[in-house]
């Protein structure tokens, strides 16, 4: 039960920055207006908008969509963490719907992993 309780708190922390980085560089107006400056535009100004770009086409949903699945096929711990971590940003950030799909194939996973191994002939 330690790599779930790990994981959940993991999760927590990736949802908590997902929430910053959302309404500190995504949704903050003062941010854009400092971007439309057509001379002398701050150095921040392309890395902020291909962050948006990437966010606009739900690439953390993929991302956890496709980590989800490779951890539900027997992807090991790593996998498995990727997919719940993407998974918890992407609600935020991102496509909610590939995001969610991503974390819970990944909760299903992880509660697999924890689960202690079969003692003699028992297969269950």
């Amino acid at each position: 039960m330690a790599f779930v309780t790990r994981q959940g708190v993991l999760a927590l922390a990736a949802l908590t920055i997902a929430l910053a980085v959302h309404f500190l560089v995504v949704r903050r107006p003062e941010l854009g207006w400092a971007c439309q400056i057509l001379d002398g535009a701050p150095w921040w100004c392309p890395l902020r908008k291909g962050l948006i770009t990437a966010l606009d086409v739900g690439a953390l949903g993929w991302i956890s969509l496709a980590a989800g699945v490779c951890a539900l096929a027997g992807g090991g711990r790593r996998v498995t963490s990727a997919a719940m971590l993407t998974g918890a940003a992407g609600l935020v950030l991102s496509a909610a719907g590939a995001s969610a799909a991503g974390l819970i194939l990944g909760t299903l996973r992880s509660l697999r992993l924890d689960r202690p191994a079969p003692q003699g002939g028992d297969t269950g």
